[in-house]
């Protein structure tokens, strides 16, 4: 009767339905939303082969470099009551203090639904994991990421940043939409990374938060013959970046979801280590089946999640530290509910995600405590800096016979006892010639 290939092949040529997507090639691997006559079509591809949710196979071919190629395709769905699948997630969530595995493993399972949350908002987090040395950075993120499909522990090596060029960068983080990527020792010293090229990593990665283009200039053949091309790199691969430091760039650190990592948290959690790496074949069989329930949920049903979990956030939180909180909170409610279907949740594994879930909510709400206590702080910096250069002309006003907006003796006195000058203020009475000038 022929073999599967030779399926595909007669419903492409008796089959004249125009819903029916064509042939394509793409540049990254992973997970793909397009529309085809206002039909949501979702599609994986891989290397050689690809999945839509029409149940179509290979209608995108990956042309592009395999650089951290994901396993997704070549594992196995999660089985009703998957006990080695329930003890991976049990292990993983157990493998750091919960303020760190709750939000990296949110979004690590997030990561499969990326490409639905960039066709809808255009926006996805990378997460930086910053700490001191030995402090389970590295091998947090390498666990965690087998859950979002690609193998760090026995197939794939993060990413030293400091060690690669800037091409191998670029390249890493343009190859895939959805599977996740680990960059390791992104440190600001001049004996591991120069300014520039720290500078240079810092920007590409703050491009990844919207998905934009990097273009290059490269020889290559044009209708007018050999000459200079112009290469576009689109920067969506899903990015954890490890660090010693926070990165000094506000504009990057205003678009991560930032996670101090401390020796401390990994306390008492050898052994988490070890039962991982055993049942480590049911964390792929998971990570297997998220990817299957991401090609049939459409983007309509991941806003409604996303709106749901955005609404748990703390309102003092800017637009982009919530969002990025949202998009976790949202990967670990849609883990559960998959975890649910299949079985998996017993007491324990219900109790461990409920304390992550919490625990993304309670850090959303810190750092919208310490988002509001730093714009109070601020505004009365700046309000008493302005009243201050208001006494500074008051006093040249008086001194040079004009009339000064704030008058020594009912608004304000120097006291210049001991050598010191003190400046004693009346702040109800200078307040309103204050707001005077300052409109």
């Amino acid at each position: 009767l022929g073999s599967e290939t030779d399926i595909q092949k007669i419903k492409y040529v008796t089959m004249a339905d125009e819903d029916l997507p064509e042939k394509q090639i793409v540049r990254e691997m992973g997970m793909h939303v397009t529309r085809v006559n206002d039909k949501e079509i979702r599609t994986y591809a891989e290397k050689g082969k690809s999945i839509n949710s029409l149940k179509l196979r290979d209608t995108y071919n990956f042309d592009g470099t395999t650089l951290y190629e994901p396993f997704l395709l070549s594992a196995k769905r999660m089985e009703q009551d998957d006990a080695e699948a329930r003890k991976a997630l049990k292990h993983l969530l157990h493998l750091n203090d919960p303020a760190i595995i709750g939000p990296l493993v949110g979004w690590v399972a997030a990561c499969h639904l990326k490409p639905h949350l960039m066709h809808l908002y255009r926006q996805f987090p990378p997460v930086n994991l910053w700490g001191p040395m030995s402090s389970g950075k590295t091998t947090t993120a390498r666990f965690a990421c087998v859950l979002g499909g690609v193998d760090f522990i026995g197939q794939h090596e993060e990413m030293n940043v400091a060690a690669s060029s800037p091409y191998s960068w670029l390249d890493s983080i343009s190859n895939s939409t959805s599977v996740p990527i680990i960059w390791d020792e992104l440190n600001k010293t001049k004996d591991r990374m120069q300014p520039k090229l720290y500078a240079k990593a810092c920007e590409l990665l703050k491009a990844t938060f919207n998905g934009q283009a990097a273009n290059r200039g490269a020889l290559g053949s044009t209708n007018k013959g050999t000459g200079a091309v112009t290469m576009s790199y689109r920067l969506l691969r899903p990015v954890v970046f490890c660090s010693e430091q926070q990165p000094d760039v506000a504009a990057l650190n205003d678009r991560s979801v930032n996670l101090l990592v401390t020796k401390k948290g990994k306390e008492g959690r050898r052994d988490d280590i070890f039962e991982l790496r055993e049942s480590l074949e049911g964390l792929k069989r998971a990570a297997h089946t998220l990817m299957l329930n991401a090609l049939t949920t459409p983007t309509a049903e991941v806003a409604v999640m996303f709106r749901e979990s955005d609404a748990m956030m703390a309102a003092e939180l800017s637009e982009r530290p919530r969002y990025g909180l949202a998009c976790c909170h949202m990967g670990l409610r849609w883990l559960r509910k998959i975890a649910e279907q299949y079985g998996l949740v017993d007491e324990e594994l219900d109790e461990l995600m409920q304390i992550c879930e919490t625990a993304v909510i309670d850090y959303a709400a810190q750092l919208g405590s310490e988002e509001s206590t730093r714009e109070i702080s601020s505004e009365v910096d700046r309000a008493f800096a302005e009243i201050l250069e208001v006494i500074d002309n008051s006093l040249q006003a008086e001194h040079l016979g004009g009339m000064p907006l704030l008058a020594r003796g009912v608004h304000f006195a120097v006291d210049t006892t001991g050598g010191y000058a003190w400046l004693h203020l009346d702040v109800r009475a200078a307040h309103s010639a204050y707001m005077m000038w300052a409109r």
